[in-house]
């Protein structure tokens, strides 16, 4: 899934309700501009360039209008729209908001604060900030919504994940543990690991053992140095206990050189 970076605070162009007995409509690619609704009651085709859906009653729909747009129906129906005028960009990025284009019905936090607009979308064309703050609250909910039902990382779990790594990275020559890994992120150990182990599917101590490793293998393949001095420089003091572990990581011998490395198990 693609990801929505926001780049500038939305300014809240429109807010309404819209009922047809029949809906035919297109649009052109429309820089620059969102609109997030929901359906009230009935449903409708939607093309978004060579996509296409179908929206029914309590979906959430993301048009982004940098495609050309049409939707149809010949059944009554409502939908509950903002429109806003905001800069964003596409990203792989996985910190960015996960807004496809259809989220699915049990959306009713997100279709409250979509009628939350309309009901005082005066208040909210008046004061930007107000409105920009709203509308960015929306976005997240949408954004939580899909991370839950798709199993997607959080952003703060994967920011966390990323600062942890670069601590390792910096202080890979030291002993590292989980506990000094969070007193640095300032969170609790238990909730490190959590996070670590869903980002990256494996545990953090398993993460630092295989990047030593691997380093301490390379420092010997490619100099004079025996384990044990190569072991040190990473941290460890017993070169038994390295050559155990990395015999249970990667299913040969340290000394090897194996012409086809196996998969970690």
């Amino acid at each position: 899934m693609n990801c929505v970076e926001i780049t500038s605070l939305p300014d809240i162009l429109f807010s309404h309700i819209y009922k047809a007995d029949r809906y035919h409509n297109s649009f052109s690619v429309r820089e620059n501009f969102l609109e997030v609704s929901y359906i009230a009651d009935g449903s409708f085709d939607l093309e978004v360039g060579s996509e296409k859906f179908y929206a029914k009653k309590g979906d959430i729909i993301c048009l982004f209008h940098n495609k050309d747009t049409f939707i149809q129906t010949n059944q009554f129906h409502s939908h509950h729209t903002v429109g806003v005028k905001v800069n964003w960009f596409f990203s792989s990025d996985e910190h960015g908001l996960h807004l496809p284009t259809i989220t699915p019905a049990n959306t009713a936090n997100i279709c409250r604060l979509i009628d939350n607009f309309i009901h005082n979308q005066i208040i909210y064309k008046e004061s930007k900030i107000l409105g920009a703050t709203k509308f960015l609250e929306l976005l997240c909910a949408i954004d939580k919504c899909n991370r839950k039902t798709k199993n997607v990382n959080l952003p703060s779990e994967f920011l966390y994940t990323k600062r942890a790594k670069s601590y390792i990275q910096k202080n890979i020559h030291t002993c590292i543990t989980q506990v000094s890994i969070a007193e640095h992120l300032g969170i609790s150990s238990e909730y490190l690991c959590t996070v670590f182990k869903k980002t990256e599917g494996t545990t953090i101590m398993k993460y630092i053992n295989k990047l030593k490793l691997e380093n301490i293998k390379a420092l010997m393949d490619n100099t004079n140095l025996h384990l044990y001095e190569a072991a040190t420089i990473y941290g460890y003091n017993d070169p038994n206990y390295v050559s155990r572990l990395y015999k249970q990581l990667f299913g040969y011998n340290i000394t090897e050189k194996p012409l086809i490395h196996p998969e970690i198990k």
